[in-house]
């Protein structure tokens, strides 16, 4: 069981809208060797320029099929570009 948290810019937005800057996402099961992928939409605010921007990847692992049990964390510091 995995919770995937990503955290962008505040020059940029998962949402048309412009104000949803961090979503969290579930995983109920994933074999070893397995892959999964999650994809998102992301929208530019008016004040982004082109560049790298910063991204927050934050995985927890957890364990005996309870969400609050941690038994790892990772946290990565990414960069995301934008284009014009």
């Amino acid at each position: 069981m995995l919770t995937v948290n990503v955290r962008i810019s505040n020059m940029l937005s998962f949402e048309k809208g412009g104000y949803k800057t961090e979503d969290q996402k579930r995983v109920d099961s994933l074999m070893p060797g397995e892959k999964k992928s999650i994809y998102y939409d992301v929208y530019p605010k008016h004040m982004a320029r082109a560049g790298e921007l910063p991204m927050l990847l934050h995985i927890i692992e957890h364990y005996n099929q309870d969400y609050k049990l941690v038994q790892n964390e990772i946290k990565r510091k990414l960069e995301l570009t934008v284009m014009e």
